[in-house]
């Protein structure tokens, strides 16, 4: 077992410049590059150290539940750009116990970018920093899949380096891939719990191996990461460059936004949320709570800022009350222009 040796998670509530829905109206790339210049020069410890930011209440709505800096460099040397300082990793929260597919693994996820997971020469590495193995804590389909690579059913339940041959392996056999290029193993961010935890590993919690079987990504399919060179600049992101949201993925993230936050008041038999239309389209709004649909619409909508009204079921309203989840499913499809159409759900158990 390893501990984080260097690595900075902030634990404050720095305060930021912009209220919340300006972050979350931004890409993921462009919200990090803002939180990281806001919180730098506050967070910032002496000596060399990466950070790991949770940002609650800023998930875009996006599908992007974190975002990470990481080098593409697969030297085995302790020269590796990797073991420079100064790499982010970033988690938006939006609010709930459960703001990603799993809360045990997001930022594992981004944290392990900021280490050099993974390499595009990895045995199941893709060109997008991730891999090919179905349950693996770093692994999903990226958009980033080689010729004639697809995802593998390797482990039963989600591993860190599902058979140990991409990016970490304490004693990797001679000759093979992590023997002889860049080993997370080998970070200097990284050390023994008997060297970085005083007392020793009397004072490590333990925690039973991860078993996710369900774990599915939140990250998107998209394009690769903006580097030509394996030792070239650090590339933002989870390895992806995130999709750039329309108008209509900025209006439907925010009218969810509203629908979240009136949910933690419970559900009224008719729930008025706001929403401004980027332009003329169609809206559909659904809302279930468990397996019953508690209420639905479809509007023609016009540019500007409008009420949206749902008429909300008895039996949902009580099987809200009565502890299930509820979620909101929305499509804005405009009449023109690109992006036709945006979108998204999210969950709010009471």
């Amino acid at each position: 077992m390893l501990h984080a040796n260097s690595f900075s998670i902030t634990r404050r509530r720095p305060c930021l410049p912009q209220v919340a829905a300006v972050y979350q109206s931004m890409s993921a790339s462009a919200r990090s590059a803002a939180i990281k210049s806001a919180i730098g020069a506050t967070v910032k410890v002496n000596g060399v150290a990466h950070y790991a930011v949770y940002a609650d209440g800023l998930y875009g709505g996006d599908w992007v539940s974190g975002i990470a800096e990481m080098y593409v460099d697969q030297r085995k040397s302790a020269s590796n750009n990797n073991n420079r300082d100064g790499l982010w990793a970033m988690v938006w929260g939006d609010g709930s116990a459960t703001f990603s597919s799993s809360h045990r693994t997001t930022l594992l996820h981004e944290i392990t970018h900021t280490l050099g997971g993974v390499q595009r020469n990895a045995p199941h590495g893709t060109t997008n920093g991730h891999c090919s193995d179905k349950l693996d804590v770093m692994c999903y389909d990226d958009g980033g899949m080689k010729a004639g690579q697809t995802l593998v059913q390797n482990c039963s339940t989600v591993q860190y380096d599902c058979s140990s041959d991409d990016y970490f392996n304490p004693a990797p056999a001679a000759g093979t891939y992590l023997a002889t290029n860049w080993n997370v193993y080998d970070s200097s961010f990284l050390c023994a719990p008997s060297a970085c935890v005083a007392g020793g590993p009397t004072n490590v919690a333990p925690e039973a191996p991860i078993d996710e079987s369900g774990y599915t990504s939140t990250q998107p399919a998209t394009t690769g990461i903006d580097s030509t060179t394996t030792t070239g600049a650090g590339a933002s992101g989870t390895g992806v460059k995130p999709k750039r949201l329309t108008a209509a993925d900025r209006a439907v993230a925010a009218l969810l936004v509203a629908g979240r936050r009136a949910l933690q008041r419970g559900v009224p038999a008719k729930l008025r949320l706001p929403f401004s239309a980027p332009g003329t389209g169609r809206l559909h709004v659904s809302l279930s709570v468990g397996s019953r649909r508690g209420a639905s619409l479809s509007k023609r909508m016009r540019s500007g800022r409008q009420q949206v009204v749902l008429r909300v079921g008895r039996a949902a309203r009580r099987s809200f009350a009565r502890g299930a989840a509820a979620s909101f499913a929305v499509t804005f499809s405009p009449s023109r222009g690109r992006g036709a159409s945006a979108r998204a759900a999210v969950a709010s158990p009471r």
